[in-house]
């Protein structure tokens, strides 16, 4: 007679899930911290901006018919440079500009404000804004290179660990950064740390669900991860604006970080527990790369890998900066009005998701969440794999150049980029097992994330260049609608290589 087994034995389906609760939550802070730069992107524009009261200045101003005592105002910081909106207004005299949290009726003070902010502020703060994501991904090319190494040579406990020391600590140099080269050298050690820690997650994952409910495993790991990119979205600002200051967000992003660090202390000492009980194998990384089997790779796989390139390229360095895009254009508020407690303000920013820039910004993660194990498992079921990639990519087209070249509600072209952000990804990646064999499987993934990360490090930073040097977002989404172009370009020559192939990514 079998003997049954103790309830939290690790055999069993409960100890599995409860230990995938704590791989899930690794990436959740990294995940929130990431795109907590765009979330609060508008208030990073206002700190980083340099302002100056030239000749021009003046001129400008004056023809704005402004009071001539807050002419002299101005006059009296002449030719001297002040980074910050804040810092800057605190240092103009006599008392003619109100303060940044006080309210009037009386709109004439804060419109003259705002004309002198226009006036007085120079450019190139988007574009140091995209630099941050730029230095991330920058890491992340080198972290594939070692990250995958580690896992294999340490362990995924160890070298988790190590990864998780050093996204808490990157995110940390961030929110304490008081320079931006300092920011930098944070983001940097955060980008070396949060792109293998994702590698060591699924190899976690690997070794705790191989040939039982993997596919739900790695599901559940995604959405709990993207739910960090969603809150960011939608509490960034509203965490600013509540505690008085961009800088409580990124420390928000500090204590998530902290939170996904504790949850890989409770992760080691549970996957202890069942290796030794289990006597599990240590799963490698998936994504390592193998410089001697690039050469054997098809077209097909090119083809596939310049797809994710241009694909990716035209999501995530747009997300850098569209929260300060939608202030920019349509003026769309930051935080959605209410009453109450913080709790009762985070909860009413998630309903008002429509109305906030950051949570339009959002619209393409949720989408995602919800529709992605769905369209993951249509294409399971019935292939066409490249007709999907086809479609994802010609989405991104008319979007954009509605983003850019209309006044159109942004959360319409927003949902047909989140149906874009749904469509591709659920083909794409399931489609490199199918043109790789399958020792190569690893350095295909290896290097298909290397490449997405040189488009992701080079497109934030034009994207913001171009809006600094024309003062227009209408140059960047003309530039994303033109990787949608590249992008089915590629995904068509995918097509005519599948179909000499014997129809294999189109095929269930």
């Amino acid at each position: 007679m079998k003997s049954e087994l103790p309830r939290f034995h690790p055999a069993t389906r409960a100890f599995r899930f409860t230990i995938l609760i704590f791989i899930s939550l690794l990436s959740f802070g990294s995940y929130f911290a990431y795109d907590i730069i765009g979330a609060v992107a508008p208030s990073l524009v206002e700190e980083f901006t340099v302002y100056e009261i030239t000749d021009t200045t003046l001129d400008s101003l004056e023809s704005h018919m402004l009071p001539d005592s807050m002419i002299q105002s101005l006059r009296s910081i002449k030719n001297k440079q002040i980074r910050g909106k804040d810092q800057f207004l605190q240092t103009l005299t006599g008392g003619h500009l109100i303060s940044l949290h006080e309210e009037t009726e009386d709109k004439k003070p804060q419109s003259e404000r705002e004309t002198i902010l226009k006036y007085a502020g120079g450019e190139g703060a988007r574009g140091t804004v995209g630099s941050i994501y730029t230095i991330y991904s920058i890491a992340a090319i080198f972290s594939v290179f070692i990250g995958g190494f580690m896992i294999d040579r340490l362990g995924t406990r160890k070298a988790s660990m190590i990864f998780s020391i050093l996204v808490f600590l990157g995110a940390l140099g961030v929110a304490v950064a008081h320079s931006i080269p300092v920011l930098f050298i944070g983001r940097f050690i955060f980008g070396a740390g949060s792109e293998p820690l994702i590698v060591a997650q699924s190899a976690m994952v690997a070794r705790w669900f191989k040939n039982k409910e993997i596919a739900l495993a790695y599901g559940i790991a995604l959405t709990v991860s993207r739910l960090g990119t969603l809150f960011s979205f939608n509490t960034g600002e509203l965490i600013s604006n509540h505690f008085g200051g961009y800088r409580y967000a990124l420390i928000a992003a500090v204590l998530f970080c902290a939170v996904s660090l504790l949850a890989n202390v409770v992760y080691i000492i549970l996957d202890r527990k069942g290796e030794n009980t289990l006597k599990l194998a240590d799963a490698g990384a998936e994504e390592k790369i193998v410089l001697k089997d690039i050469r054997n790779f098809k077209p097909s796989f090119w083809f596939v890998t310049f797809l994710c390139l241009t694909f990716y390229s035209a999501i995530f360095p747009f997300t850098a900066l569209s929260t300060d895009f939608f202030v920019d254009k349509w003026n769309i508020q930051r935080v959605a009005e209410a009453h109450g407690g913080f709790l009762v303000q985070v909860f009413n920013n998630f309903l008002h998701m429509f109305n906030t820039a950051g949570g339009i910004t959002s619209i393409i993660i949720f989408a995602s969440m919800i529709f992605a194990p769905v369209a993951g498992h249509l294409v399971d079921r019935f292939g066409h794999r490249t007709s999907v990639m086809i479609w994802g990519s010609l989405l991104l087209i008319p979007s954009y150049l509605a983003l850019g070249l209309t006044e159109i509600n942004p959360v319409i072209p927003m949902i047909v980029l989140g149906a874009a952000f749904v469509l591709v990804p659920a083909a794409l990646w399931p489609s490199v097992p199918m043109v790789v064999s399958s020792e190569r499987v690893g350095t295909a993934f290896g290097l298909l994330t290397m490449i997405q990360n040189i488009g992701l490090a080079l497109f934030p930073f034009l994207n913001g260049i171009l809006r600094d040097a024309t003062r227009s977002y209408t140059s960047s989404m003309i530039m994303f609608a033109s990787l949608g172009i590249v992008g089915l370009i590629f995904a068509v020559f995918l097509k005519r290589a599948d179909k000499k192939a014997g129809r294999i990514l189109e095929s269930p």
